[in-house]
Order: C-alpha cells, then structure tokens, then sequence
C-alpha cells in the first residue's frame, strides 16, 4: 500500500504518532488531516510503472458525464 505524499504531510504523521504514543492518548482516537495529497508527485517519471499497474488492476470508471437535463419539452 502506498500513500502518496510530500515531507510536510509526513511531519504531521510523525507528530501525530508521538502523540498516540503518549499515556494520556491511551484509548482515544487521533486524527490526522494530511494538507496535501502528493498527487504531483505521482505524474513524476519516476512513478510510470506503478501508475500502469493501478491502471489495469482498478476497473474502468463509469461514465460521468451529465445527460441533458430537460424540464419541459414543447411540441
């Protein structure tokens, strides 16, 4: 599994994970708002492979284009 994502959004993880580890975090939730999703990223070069395997692994997205929507058709 991957998660895509630059050195601030991973100094947040850091840092939300030192606080987890505290006593007084123990047994509650900590949520983590990452402030970038790193897709620039994922359009480097660099990444090509693993960008062809998402592509034939995911199934085909569905059409999401809007149909003409229409209120009142006069003859």
């Amino acid at each position: 599994m991957y998660i895509y994502i630059h050195m601030l959004p991973g100094a947040v993880m850091a840092v939300a994970t030192q606080v987890a580890a505290r006593p007084e975090a123990a047994g509650k939730t900590i949520v983590v708002i990452f402030p970038s999703s790193g897709i620039r990223y994922v359009t480097h070069p660099m990444w090509a492979a693993e960008v062809e395997e998402a592509f034939k692994a995911l199934p085909k997205p569905p059409n999401m284009e809007a149909e003409p929507l229409v209120l009142y058709k006069s003859s």
